[in-house]
């Protein structure tokens, strides 16, 4: 005989698909623990009944849930909250943005046999060219098109995490004795690149948008007057470890400080 499953569905209130506001209902209960992992969830039937909706948006409703791994689906027994792993530690680490671990190994196992029907053995069998696959920095490419950003083929270097492509930029930017300008807070790897390789660092002053323009421009003039080679790094999108965002207009600012004084902009894009 099977569980009666303790959730009661309804629909969020909001302007958006039926899909839409299932998904946000369950996951609401979900996240804020009204739910526990292995909590079976009701049949696609019974809950379209009760909401008064198409199985087929049920259907929709949980397969968007599960791609997030939320819920998972056993085939013949039914469908259930995903046993998210639990930790004990006192300290949230901050030092680097990773997202919520909501991936389920189940749902990780899917994905790679997916990938495995498709390799190419010639991707492990043979060294890649230093830039990269070139079909990778095709599909870069495209990825890049999508944000507005033109870029070509072999334009293009792939780096093998955040902390190569940072020392790839600095070394490519930075003189040995350089000056290394970035926001008053920054990345941990930031700091250790500097320190390993001699550079200058120096923190620029922020505010609830990030890096100040009008702070740049007065370390800006001081580096000038020192003749050393400044290079201004820069996350606007979730600066670590503030996490504020910079609005349209004071990236503009940014860039019209660094055009004024010629400098390049490393920017660091999560």
């Amino acid at each position: 005989m099977l569980l009666k499953s303790p959730w009661n569905p309804y629909l969020v209130a909001m302007d958006a698909p039926p899909s839409e506001r299932l998904v946000n209902a369950l996951a609401h209960d979900i996240i804020e623990g009204r739910l526990e992992g292995n909590d079976r969830l009701p049949p696609h039937r019974d809950v379209a009944y009760q909401l008064s909706i198409g199985v087929g948006t049920v259907t929709k409703a949980y397969a968007v849930l599960e791609r997030r791994g939320l819920i998972r689906s056993e085939k013949g027994r039914g469908t259930f909250v995903a046993a998210l792993p639990a930790t004990s530690e006192p300290v949230i680490d901050l030092s680097v943005n990773t997202p919520p671990r909501l991936l389920s190994e189940r749902m990780l196992s899917k994905t790679l046999t997916s990938i495995a029907r498709n390799i190419n053995s010639d991707l492990f069998t043979q060294y890649p060219p230093d830039g990269g696959h070139a079909e990778h920095r095709r599909q870069m490419v495209q990825w890049l098109a999508g944000l507005g950003m033109l870029a070509k083929v072999d334009q293009l270097l792939l780096c093998n995490g955040a902390q190569q492509a940072l020392t790839v930029a600095f070394s490519v930017t930075s003189e040995a004795n350089g000056i290394i300008l970035t926001e008053a807070q920054t990345y941990p790897g930031a700091i250790s690149f500097a320190r390993h390789n001699g550079h200058c660092l120096r923190g620029v002053k922020i505010d609830r948008e990030g890096m100040r323009p009008d702070a740049l421009d007065r370390v800006l003039r001081r580096a000038g007057g020192e003749n050393k080679r400044a290079v201004v790094y820069v996350t606007p999108t979730l600066q670590n470890p503030t996490t504020v965002t910079m609005g349209e207009s004071r990236r503009r600012d940014i860039v019209s400080v660094c055009r004024k004084h010629d400098v390049m902009i490393i920017e660091d894009d999560v």
